[in-house]
């Protein structure tokens, strides 16, 4: 049995009931757009955040770029529940920057498959070994961190665009409200 969502009718002979009812719903949708665009601003500034400080010496060191150009925000989308977007990285090639972020408590052995031998830099001397134990992964965040970090000024920004948008005046230029359509 398929989920059916009903939309109540309100009928209404009094034109000042009609017009505080368009008036939430026109606000209700400027809000979700403008939640969306916002959002999408504050999803691009960690993703900056995160490449340019933690993944280039503050947290962890660039080497490749791979974990770098993995980092990416994810565009909102309205949905029934509220406005969501994101940020995400760490997956495919950059798969071990999870590791990083959530740290390893144990060791575990790497083993050489497809060649004789694994080669490895340390300290600037060539090792090179069939099979190696790497030890436990200390924990460096790099996206809650910087999350963590950014999160009062993104709480402080949408609760003033939230005030901002439901506080508008949405009428035409003629004084009249706004349809719903707008």
């Amino acid at each position: 049995m398929a989920l059916a969502s009903q939309t109540p009718y309100f009928f209404f002979n009094d034109e000042e009931a009609l017009e505080a009812l368009v008036t939430v719903k026109t606000r209700s949708a400027r809000l979700q757009l403008a939640l969306e665009e916002k959002i999408n601003e504050l999803d691009e500034r960690l993703v900056e955040r995160i490449q340019t400080q933690k993944l280039l010496g503050q947290v962890l060191k660039y080497r490749s770029g791979t974990l770098f150009r993995s980092i990416n925000a994810i565009p909102a989308v309205s949905t029934p529940s509220g406005v969501i977007g994101g940020v995400e990285g760490a997956a495919g090639p950059a798969f071990y920057g999870k590791f990083h972020e959530q740290e390893v408590d144990h060791s575990w052995t790497i083993e050489a498959f497809d060649k004789k031998a694994l080669r490895f830099l340390i300290n600037g001397k060539v090792f090179i070994r069939r099979m190696v134990t790497h030890p436990p992964l200390p924990q460096r965040s790099f996206v809650r961190s910087a999350q963590e970090e950014m999160e009062p000024e993104f709480i402080t920004e949408i609760e003033a665009l939230c005030a901002s948008v439901l506080r508008a005046q949405p009428r035409d230029a003629r004084g009249r409200f706004t349809s719903f359509n707008n």
